[in-house]
C-alpha cells in the first residue's frame, strides 16, 4: 500500500507479526524490498502473498470536456494488472 500512516496503524494492531512497507506494486524494487522486510521481520521465507492492490477511477468515457484521459486508464491497468503479476512473480 502507499498509505504509510494507515499501513503502520494496521501493522501495529496486528502486533509483533505485523509488517508494513510502503510499496508501489508496479515497482520491482519496491516489491522485492517488501518481501525482504517480511522475511527479515518474520524470520523465514514468504510462502503466501495476498495482493489486494487495486485502484479505480470514476470518469465517463466521453464527456462534455472530451474523451477520458488515456494516461489515467493506463495507470489503472498498470496497478491492477501489471502490479498483480509483479507481486505474484516475485513472491513465487
Amino acid at each position: 500500500d502507499m498509505q504509510e500512516e494507515l499501513g503502520n496503524e494496521v501493522a501495529n494492531e496486528i502486533g509483533e507479526n505485523g509488517v508494513f512497507v510502503k510499496t508501489d506494486v508496479t515497482s520491482e524494487s519496491d516489491v522485492t524490498a517488501a518481501l525482504d522486510a517480511a522475511e527479515s521481520q518474520l524470520g523465514g521465507s514468504v510462502s503466501v502473498a495476498v495482493n489486494c492492490a487495486g485502484i479505480g477511477i470514476a470518469v465517463k468515457t466521453l464527456s462534455g470536456r472530451g474523451p477520458h484521459a488515456l494516461d489515467a486508464f493506463e495507470r489503472v491497468l498498470r496497478v491492477n494488472t501489471v502490479g498483480s503479476f509483479n507481486v505474484l512473480r516475485l513472491a513465487a
